[in-house]
């Protein structure tokens, strides 16, 4: 099957058949009655939620907060009109887990929040602390640099606690869920409740029946579930070296978010890293799935999806996440055009 994370790339699939979602309904009205750690304004399902039906559509940028300007002004020339991000993935590395790293990333999601776009912030545990370690306390003063510095930013903001942790040598569920746990914590006593979200990325594709080999997802979900606000997930999509066929975006992501749905139906969803490769033999291809994917997630709960538009560690030529890889543009017009559809929202 075509599932992969960054770390793994499988490719196969069945036929792609039609990108009609028209069965697919939202009870959006049960959704405000979820408990969670936060308290958000009445009525959402966390702080800043864009509400039901609405998404923050946005992306990562290779270069980071910086390359995003450039990349502005060109997705604004394809539109013909100034267009925003929803949200904007910024990402702590191990060796940027520290209390200087939070303080850059603190600043970079003010730099963020100034554009109308969302944060959402990727952290790592430093270096090869695990996550019983960091649970302990190990990372408490990385944490604490953060979320003080989120919390005086004043503006909402979601934190996600590792990059796809199944598999990664850093523990096993129940640890990962002790470093959510105290990153809740230290989030609560820096008086970010109400304000900071927090969130773990889940990668469907690290998980046997979904394409990778580290066990069955539930036990991760368990886990993470008490601690966190939101769900967050990542899975992208990739044609075959052959040119196989490739998956409507319900069979590739819906037993998936079926399992998150079973433990809480009404938490939002968020999608912290998505692609689509370009389909060489048929150029339409991409941008139709991209519209299959962007109906669908919403439908399903999607409140914040941001776009891997990258090449770290998945460029494998002649094809690539960055979306106008070799100056073949569809999948950026695409993306351009998404931004302004009237269900794609920013926060000022």
């Amino acid at each position: 099957m075509s599932y992969l994370t960054r770390r793994n790339i499988l490719t196969g699939g069945a036929a792609l058949g039609s990108f009609l979602l028209a069965d697919t309904v939202v009870a959006g009205s049960a959704r405000a009655s979820a408990p969670r750690l936060t308290s958000p304004a009445a009525g959402a399902r966390f702080p800043g939620d864009p509400g039901v039906g609405k998404i923050y559509w946005g992306q990562s940028r290779q270069g980071g907060v910086g390359a995003m300007p450039q990349r502005l002004a060109q997705l604004s020339a394809i539109v013909g009109s100034s267009v925003r991000l929803g949200s904007f993935h910024r990402y702590m590395t191990n060796a940027q887990a520290t209390v200087q790293g939070a303080k850059a990333a603190v600043a970079d999601a003010a730099t963020i929040q100034s554009w109308g776009t969302y944060p959402l912030i990727d952290v790592k545990e430093p270096g090869s602390l695990s996550f019983a370690q960091a649970g302990a306390g190990g990372m408490d003063a990385t944490f604490d640099a953060l979320f003080e510095g989120l919390v005086r930013n004043g503006t909402p903001v979601t934190v996600s606690l590792h990059n796809e942790a199944a598999g990664d040598g850093k523990g096993g569920a129940t640890d990962y869920g002790s470093f959510l746990q105290r990153a809740a914590q230290r989030r609560d006593a820096a008086g970010g409740k109400g304000l900071v979200t927090l969130t773990g990325a889940l990668g469907m594709g690290q998980f046997t029946d979904f394409g990778g080999g580290n066990g069955r997802p539930e036990p991760w979900i368990d886990a993470v579930a008490p601690w966190v606000d939101v769900w967050n997930t990542h899975r992208y999509l990739q044609a075959s070296d052959s040119g196989g066929a490739w998956k409507q975006p319900q069979v590739v992501y819906g037993p998936f978010w079926d399992l998150l749905d079973k433990v809480d139906p009404h938490r939002a969803k968020f999608h912290g890293e998505w692609g689509v490769h370009t389909r060489s033999a048929d150029l339409a291809f991409a941008p139709a799935w991209m519209d299959a994917f962007y109906s669908y997630f919403i439908s399903r709960g999607g409140a914040l999806a941001t776009f891997f538009d990258s090449g770290l560690n998945l460029n494998s030529s002649p094809i690539s996440w960055i979306y106008d890889f070799n100056g073949e543009r569809s999948r950026m017009v695409k993306f351009a055009q998404q931004l302004t559809y009237p269900t794609s929202v920013t926060t000022g």
